[in-house]
């Protein structure tokens, strides 16, 4: 044995050794994911979600976009959940129509997606059979509901905290403000 490494390639790492079959793999499936966007059309629809990535090394930022335009550009009907308490807008403006922007931290926003999608299942597909797969335009508004000072605070731990209302739950209250 001997001192273990991570296998992520480093800032000037010259003992990284790339694996090639995992590399074709990669390029497979992303081969397979265009070529079925290119024979099906817009029936055919893909999800990303991105959750923490930010914007210190753009790699998994830059890698969902790429995804996200090249199944659009094959005739697929694409989106981007990315989940970031600072910078959840999509990088690239042409792209922002395509992508759902979720200021909040990963597991809280995942924890609510499932919540979510769970109470809709008890529904049947009736209440979002006619839900739009495309998010709102963004529009800076100020939510009167959120104090600034109160927006983060610290927990014994030194762990940042959000308080207020849920996350979603403000979303919908400024969307259902900006659809009057």
């Amino acid at each position: 044995g001997g001192v273990a490494r991570p296998s992520i390639l480093m800032f000037g790492d010259s003992d990284w050794h790339d694996d090639d079959n995992q590399d074709a793999r990669w390029n497979g499936w992303r081969e397979a994911l265009v070529n079925l966007a290119e024979r099906r059309g817009e029936s055919f629809r893909l999800t990303i979600v991105e959750a923490g990535a930010g914007g210190n090394v753009t790699t998994v930022r830059n890698l969902s976009e790429d995804i996200l335009e090249a199944i659009s550009e094959a005739g697929g009907v694409a989106s981007l959940v990315r989940i970031n308490p600072e910078l959840p807008l999509a990088d690239r403006h042409e792209n922002q129509s395509k992508t759902f922007s979720l200021m909040s931290k990963g597991l809280k926003a995942i924890q609510a997606i499932d919540a979510a999608m769970a109470r809709q299942a008890k529904q049947g597909d009736e209440p979002h059979s006619a839900a739009s797969l495309f998010p709102i335009s963004l529009q800076t508004i100020v939510d009167p509901a959120v104090d600034p000072a109160l927006t983060h605070a610290r927990t014994t731990a030194g762990q940042e905290e959000s308080e207020g209302s849920d996350v979603f739950q403000r979303f919908d209250a400024l969307k259902a403000k900006l659809s009057r």
